[in-house]
């Protein structure tokens, strides 16, 4: 072989090779968390406009993208949940993504869209079509097991803290949970006394807590159930009185206050129906600190309805003794509604880059 060819030919070969280096490049894929990424996770959740129209931000630590800094971002991509053998249906929802700099890291993420992201970029715009998805020959990050949203516009990642938005809307809700990681089990909770209002169930009970959100952290979440029409208020003490101090003196009888309060939250939504009475749901934001971890608190529903004021049961509550660990926080608003933090289970996210 002469010089020449041979020249040619090396050139060639190092053409081929500089365009398998960019295809391999261009199908990169890191997850977060990523203990996640080859593994199927316990949990599942309905990602906004796939169950319900609302807005999800992912903050995400610089750690955990560490791999990708000096990288163009090309698209985000979540895989199905396997732990329900239900098949997923295909869905259609109109979907923006934005992307930039976290302000926090994500064990500090607050429930306010803005106050977790610095002049954040629109990379999409546009409908996203969910594919029919079979438990059945499934294999992870592969179609159609996947959500899958292309960014019209690259996001250079230079690295720290990330945020990602996704805000959807849809028609008609479409079955497709994704695939969920969840963080250290959640605290504790337990009933004192019983609920004197109309919507108390057979065990007395007209309050519920979700303790997967009592981490240091995130915002509990809390729902009472009222008559129609009542208006419903939270009581948030440091702990349940010994003995219920009785309410029949002023007009409540058979109700007792178990709870000493410190502060009264209004809900952040409520919902009332004639059929089947009042909703209302609070969210308690506790401080993303250590020293939260194992502290105690104690909470008590209060409601005016016509027929007077009712009380709920209490509530004592002790937060997670851990810390969160995951690396990505998530922030929800469900349609219109308040945000809340969630540490305690976040989709597995896959982020695309070049």
């Amino acid at each position: 072989m002469n010089s020449s060819l041979a020249v040619r030919s090396a050139a060639f070969a190092f053409a081929i090779l500089g365009l398998w280096i960019d295809g391999a490049r261009a199908q990169g894929r890191v997850v977060v968390p990523s203990f996640a990424a080859d593994s199927e996770q316990a949990g599942a959740i309905a990602l906004p406009g796939l169950g319900a129209s609302g807005r999800v931000q992912f903050v995400i630590d610089g750690a955990a993208l560490a791999s990708v800094v000096g990288r163009n971002l090309l698209g985000i991509e979540f895989r199905r949940d396997t732990t329900n053998l239900r098949d997923h249906d295909p869905g259609s929802a109109t979907v923006v993504v934005r992307i930039g700099p976290a302000t926090r890291p994500a064990f500090g993420a607050v429930a306010d869209f803005a106050g977790n992201v610095a002049q954040p970029v629109e990379v999409h715009r546009g409908p996203l079509a969910a594919p029919g998805s079979s438990v059945a020959g499934y294999v992870g990050w592969v179609d159609p097991h996947v959500l899958r949203i292309p960014f019209a516009q690259a996001y250079a990642y230079a690295g720290g803290a990330l945020a990602v938005e996704i805000e959807a809307s849809t028609v008609a809700a479409a079955w497709w949970p994704v695939d969920a990681a969840a963080t250290n089990p959640g605290g504790s909770a337990l009933m004192a006394g019983t609920a004197c209002g109309p919507q108390a169930d057979d065990g007395g009970s007209s309050l519920s807590i979700a303790t997967s959100s009592l981490v240091a952290g995130a915002s509990v979440r809390l729902t009472s159930f009222t008559a129609s029409g009542a208006a419903g208020l939270m009581l948030v003490g440091l702990d349940t009185l010994p003995s219920g101090i009785p309410l029949d003196a002023i007009g409540a009888p058979g109700c007792f206050l178990h709870v000493n309060p410190l502060a009264v939250m209004p809900p952040v939504m409520s919902r009332l129906d004639a059929r089947f009475g009042g909703l209302h749901e609070f969210h308690l934001a506790i401080p993303a600190d250590p020293a939260f971890a194992a502290a105690g608190f104690a909470v008590q529903g209060l409601e005016f309805g016509a027929a007077g004021l009712a009380t709920s049961e209490a509530i004592a509550c002790r937060i997670a003794s851990s810390v969160p660990s995951l690396g990505v926080a998530a922030v929800w608003a469900i349609g219109n509604g308040t945000p809340y933090v969630s540490h305690e289970l976040v989709p597995v996210i896959g982020i695309l880059h070049d």
